[in-house]
């Protein structure tokens, strides 16, 4: 041992030059891999902090609550004790801070010695409260033992609705009796029965208000996300009690003054508990989740409930934050590959030059055991020191990831976080082991022949293993395999029945099986095809050109070698430049589909005003271009045999859908213009106009008995668009004809605006009557009053085409026809054929003219669920207000996706919202719009900010509209760019890696191009002196890398295609397992490609610039005196 250290050590003093070149490799060997758990934790503890911090930003506290505990009494300070106990247990190593609420119940509130008023009064305390408010006057109460009056403070509107003032002293009082209440549910509340109590006890306290205060920020996490609550004075549904006003007290007057007079008496106890987010990292993460759950399970039997939205969001950043780090894994591991292979060939480039002296080693006795513990010896030199710095070192070095731009939104341009986990060493350790394996792999080898056996070896090479037993054949075939699977599947992740997402391990090694196939088929044909280029360029090249491609034909290993890695480095090239433009799209257009619009509002129930005056109200607001209403809802096919089908209705105006939503072509085989001119079109006014403004209306009918449950209506329409049912009668007219008559004036009111049109004729009747039988019904001579007396005739059956039957899911429907039999005047009459049965749809006729069916854009996932076609007729129900309606619909548009909806939510129809609307009037008995927006859409004007938004939120937060639920846009993309996990998952190691890389590339090339020509000094002096000039020289060299480079670009280009494709199938799947909306497209920054290969073909340059200058310095006598 003493003997081989120096001699190893005078070896690699020796060849220093490419040693220091391996030594590159096996830093960026060992450096990614401590890279990629270093970095991970690092993304990984951001991500975490974003997630509580940001999207718990409305509540993220956990409460635990008790609906009573005594005050004072020995059992209720020891259960607060032990929640307490329980609290720092389970939280206190990530809590950040804690409150508690406590809450009494309603106490009268008067004057002393003033009866009660119906003001009552509710204290409350909530320790920490000082700082999150701010004193309007007076000033805020302090602690009082149990002989002080109470302190109080409220907000100004609780002073307001209590009629005292700051000053005023008051008498809490509260009274119990015998006497058992209920809460009404009706409003206004009924009297209370009468009860006359055989037990009361009254009991009151002293409390004075010495102060008003108001929440500094309503929207402060402190108050759990509504601060409200706590301040705002709230109204009763009872007789006897009004306005219930909060007051704020200290913790210590409710417990000691309080508690002191009464210890038993109970109030309703809550703690807040927030979370630190600083203290949650990747490692722990798992630990407070076991400690929530835990807690969750010790506050039950105490009688307590545990609500904590920061356990789901654990467990829902545990599967995120997997499933971001696997395609990331996966990639530093190729590219780690690439680096080893570079170690390989660079120690393949040593050893050839030291052939001689191994086999001088060899001759002279050494074993091969002792010329491998040379190279041993040689490359622990190398890896220790790698190892250690490449595993750690100072934090700066392994932050320098973290410095891309999109670290300036998460991280304001600081470096992250750098934590360094153990396992950062053992992969460092790996990468040098690894590399020491590549360094010991060609020496063995050589050391294991005879030099004469080596350089016979060298000038007629053979095919290697794989290539004579085909394993690279069938390593092609299991990629080629793989490939299909993946396309099969669409992507690695599937759901778990667990929950979160399960991965098949083998499709995702199917990238690095791609690239290692591709280099063992370049490997095969590579020679052979250099061989073709050969023979066919051999009779037509120069001289430089032919002796060039002679060279890499008979010598093809370790050009092989080189293009093996030139491809492999931009395969992965191709994938870095295109992953992070990718992974931005994609995002970036996400939030344009969920979106739809700049903005949109929702609400969970219609708004009470129509479509056009939401859009004249909520167009007039400052900022707002464009505001259009939009109605979303669950609806379900019809039809006869695809009766069931749910799906996601959207009701839209084509036009502004059209300008305001964002669409990809992908989405449907026609451009979007196309799809909502499909739907686009105003409903035609239908109807049998009436004269003037009419009294009544009337219509001449003919029934029986079987009609006596039927009652016959008119559907009447105003010119403000207003739709009335006018009754007309019953249908048993005892087979006579009967004139029926029913009042328009009484249904429209006082102020009727004409014109008015008689758009429907429905009939009503019982629906629990199955089996019902009905005769045929005749109806003629529809007439109006116009006021005048004289009847005017509106519809007198003469002509048909002008009626209709409503649809029916039935397979036998209602009929309608003209016939001559038994008119009431003229030549015909209608007669209405009713099925048998009675039934809930609506049944009667409607006037024609309505372009029915209905055009509607679907979804593919519905024609595949229903087997409708482009172009088929369907039934869709709708269900409101206590009715259905059936509307005819024929599929006008097919798409994949639309914008606002959600494939897993279910297939979608899209249709015109005017005419749904329209027919829906029609159809329908209620006369106050079935078809009412619940949403609306906002394009901003140009440089509209926050401000915009923040009024369109106000605004619809307010009757008549109701809506809370506000997406922007750039609000969504706003909290895309802060997450770590999203915004810089990727994008900073993939750029240091891809650096790397490059550097190796270049290293490599200008390492083997050196050697090259000085392990061929003298053949290029030979070639000297055969007439071969220095340029022929230049031109022979560059001709045989220009090779190595064209081929190794364009098989990596196209390769890296694949293996991107491949790569962005595993991100094209969320954290559930379910398929991104819309999928990802794969976008190349070609750009940075050709740069990396530029900034690589300048370094060869500079390699041949060196190679000719040291051919230029050197003689070619002395080197053939040598030799």
């Amino acid at each position: 041992m003493g003997s081989i250290l120096p001699f190893v050590l005078r070896r690699s003093m020796a060849g220093r030059g490419l040693l220091a070149v391996m030594a590159l490799g096996v830093i960026v060997a060992a450096t990614l891999l401590a890279s990629a758990p270093i970095y991970s934790r690092a993304m990984a503890d951001m991500g975490l902090t974003f997630v509580i911090r940001d999207e718990l930003s409305d509540s993220p506290g956990s409460s635990i609550e008790f609906p009573g505990i005594a005050l004072r009494t020995a059992e209720g300070e020891a259960l607060r004790a032990a929640v307490e106990q329980r609290i720092d247990e389970r939280w206190g190593w990530f809590r950040g801070s804690q409150a508690r609420y406590l809450k009494l119940g309603r106490w009268w509130i008067a004057k002393p010695g003033d009866p009660e008023r119906g003001l009552v009064g509710q204290p409350q305390s909530l320790t920490g409260y000082e700082d999150h408010v701010k004193v309007v006057s007076g000033r805020l109460p302090k602690a009082t033992g149990p002989g002080e009056p109470l302190e109080v403070v409220v907000s100004q509107r609780g002073l307001q609705a209590s009629l005292v003032k700051v000053g005023d002293a008051l008498e809490m009082r509260e009274v119990f009796d015998s006497c058992e209440r209920e809460m009404p549910t009706q409003d206004p509340p009924p009297p209370p029965p009468p009860c006359d109590a055989w037990a009361e006890v009254r009991f009151s306290f002293p409390a004075v208000i010495v102060g008003t205060i108001e929440p500094t920020d309503d929207r402060d996490p402190f108050w759990l996300g509504f601060a409200p609550r706590y301040f705002e004075p709230t109204r009763l549904p009872l007789v006897d009690q009004g306005v219930v006003v909060p007051m704020f007290a200290d913790e210590r007057s409710l417990l000691n003054g309080l508690g002191g007079r009464v210890p038993s008496y109970s109030a309703a106890t809550r703690w807040h508990v927030f979370a630190n987010p600083e203290t949650l990292t990747r490692t722990n993460f798992e630990r407070a989740k076991d400690d929530l759950a835990a807690f969750y399970g010790e506050m039950e039997p105490l009688g307590g409930i545990s609500i904590s939205p920061l356990k789901d969001t654990l467990e829902s950043f545990g599967d995120s934050a997997s499933y971001q780090q696997i395609p990331l894994t996966i990639l530093l591991l190729e590219i780690t590959g690439i680096a080893l292979f570079y170690v390989g060939l660079v120690a393949a480039i040593v050893v050839e030059r030291q052939v001689a002296e191994i086999a001088l080693l060899r001759g002279r006795g050494a074993s091969m055991v002792q010329v491998g513990t040379i190279y041993l010896f040689q490359g622990l030199l190398l890896g220790i020191g790698v190892a250690v710095g490449a595993g750690g070192g100072p934090p700066p070095r392994p932050a320098l990831p973290g410095l891309p731009p999109t670290f300036r939104v998460v991280r304001g341009g600081s470096l992250p976080p750098v934590p360094i986990p153990p396992l950062s060493f053992a992969a460092a350790a790996g990468g040098a082991a690894l590399s020491l394996v590549a360094l010991l792999g060609p020496a063995l080898i050589v050391a294991r022949k005879s030099a004469t056996a080596v350089r016979r070896a060298e000038s007629r090479p053979g095919k290697s293993l794989v290539q004579r037993y085909y394993l690279d054949v069938a390593l092609a075939g299991l990629a080629v395999a793989l490939l299909f699977e993946l396309r099969q599947r669409g992507s690695v992740f599937t759901p778990s029945a667990t929950g979160g997402v399960s991965t098949d391990p083998v499709l995702l090694a199917s990238p690095a099986l791609t690239i290692a196939a591709g280099g063992a088929l370049v490997l095969r044909f590579y020679p052979l095809l250099l061989r073709i280029i050969a023979k066919l360029a051999g009779g037509v090249a120069g001289t430089a050109v032919a002796l060039g491609l002679t060279q890499v034909v008979r010598n093809p290993g370790q050009y092989t070698r080189l293009t093996l890695l030139v491809m492999m480095a931009v395969a992965v090239g191709t994938f870095a430049a295109s992953y992070t433009s990718t992974t931005d799209r994609s995002y970036r257009e996400r939030a344009y589909y969920s979106v739809g619009a700049d903005v949109r509002v929702t609400a969970t129930e219609p708004f009470d005003v129509s479509a056009a005056e939401a859009e004249r109200t909520l167009g007039e607001l400052p900022g707002v271009e464009r505001a259009s209403a939009v109605m979303r809802t669950r609806a379900q096919l019809g039809t006869t045999g695809a009766s069931g089908a749910e799906f996601q209705l959207l009701a839209v105006d084509p036009a502004a859908a059209r300008d305001m939503l964002w669409f990809r072509d992908d989405f449907a085989d026609v451009p979007f213009r196309t799809l909502t001119g499909a739907i686009a079109g105003q409903p035609a006014q239908i109807g049998r106009s009436l004269p003037g403004t009419p009294l009544t209306i009337s219509a001449w009918v003919k029934g029986d008995q079987t009609h006596a449950t039927i009652t016959i209506w008119a559907r009447v329409r105003d010119g403000n668009g207003l739709y009335q049912l006018v009754e007309l009668g019953n249908g048993d007219t005892g087979k006579q004809w009967k004139q029926l008559t029913g009042s328009v004036a009484a249904r429209f009111g006082s102020n009727p605006v004409a014109p008015f049109t008689v758009v429907a004729v429905l009939f009503t009747e019982p629906s629990n009557r199955p089996n019902q039988p009905f005769s045929p019904l005749l109806v003629d001579d529809v007439t109006v009053d116009p006021g005048n007396g004289q009847a005017v005739m509106v519809e007198d059956f003469e002509q048909g085409g002008h009626w209709a039957v409503f649809p029916s899911r039935a397979a036998n429907q209602d009929a309608f026809a003209l016939v001559t039999e038994d008119p009431h005047s003229g030549k015909s009459t209608g007669r209405y054929t009713f099925r048998p049965g009675s039934t809930s749809e609506v049944r009667g006729l409607y006037a024609t003219g309505q372009a029915l069916p209905l055009p509607a854009v679907v979804s593919q996932s519905l024609l595949d669920v229903t087997g409708l076609r482009p172009g088929g007729s369907a039934l869709v129900m709708l269900s409101g207000s206590g009715q259905n309606v059936l509307a005819p619909i024929v599929v006008a548009g097919v798409f994949d996706l639309f914008p606002t909806t959600d494939t897993a939510s279910g297939p979608v129809v899209v249709m015109n919202r005017d005419q749904l609307a329209a027919w829906a009037e029609i159809a329908s008995f209620g006369g106050v719009g079935l078809i009412r927006p619940n949403e609306a859409w906002f394009t901003l004007e140009p440089g509209a900010g926050q401000a915009a938004i923040d009024g369109i939120v106000e605004t619809l937060a307010e009757p008549p509209f109701e809506a809370r639920r506000v997406l922007s846009r750039e609000a969504a993309i706003r909290a895309t760019e802060k997450n770590p996990l999203i915004a810089a998952g990727g994008s900073g190691i993939l750029l240091v890696a891809f650096l790397a890389v490059l550097a190796l590339v270049g290293a490599a090339l200008l390492t083997s191009l050196l050697t090259s020509v000085r392990r061929r000094r003298v053949e290029f002096a030979v070639q000297r002196a055969m007439g071969l000039s220095r340029p022929q020289v230049f031109q022979m060299l560059a001709l045989e890398y220009s090779i190595v480079a064209v081929a190794g670009v364009v098989t990596g280009a196209a390769l890296g295609l694949v293996v991107g494709r491949q790569m962005l199938s595993f991100l094209d799947a969320t954290e559930d397992g379910e398929r991104v909306e819309p999928s990802f497209i794969l976008q190349t920054e070609w750009a940075v490609v050709a740069g990396a290969v530029g900034v690589v073909a300048l370094v060869f340059l500079g390699a041949l610039v060196l190679a000719t200058r040291y051919l230029a310095t050197t003689s070619d006598a002395a080197a053939l005196r040598t030799e």
